[in-house]
């Protein structure tokens, strides 16, 4: 497939966006179930991985917006739960939170914080 389409897979799963030689590539959306829950990606893509800006969203209400390189969380992003006012911003790298970042545990307090995922 070329272009743009809809795949809807016999597992439940379904991709609506951009193809380039049969793989996502592009601004698409996945969706998925997780034990009868959706879970959902809608960002850019390069070659079928996730690359580039995209939120993904998990059926716990975790979510994470931000820069993807090759299927990881790369660069900046941000990282919290849509059921409490905890969230992380910062740098990522290889999918683990690394470098400077700032913690917000409840609307007013922002912790400065540094990791290091190595």
């Amino acid at each position: 497939m070329h272009g743009e389409g809809v795949a809807e897979y016999s597992s439940g799963h379904m991709y609506t966006g951009s193809w380039e030689i049969g793989k996502y590539h592009g601004r698409g959306c996945f969706e998925y179930d997780q034990v009868g829950k959706k879970v959902k990606y809608d960002g850019m893509w390069k070659e079928g991985h996730r690359h580039g800006y995209g939120e993904l969203t998990l059926p716990s209400g975790v979510y994470y917006k931000g820069d993807w390189f090759w299927g990881k969380q790369q660069g900046i992003g941000e990282v919290g739960s849509v059921l409490t006012d905890k969230r992380f911003v910062g740098r990522w790298e290889k999918g683990l939170i690394n470098g400077t970042g700032t913690l917000f545990n409840g609307p007013r307090k922002a912790i400065p914080r540094s990791w290091r995922s190595h």
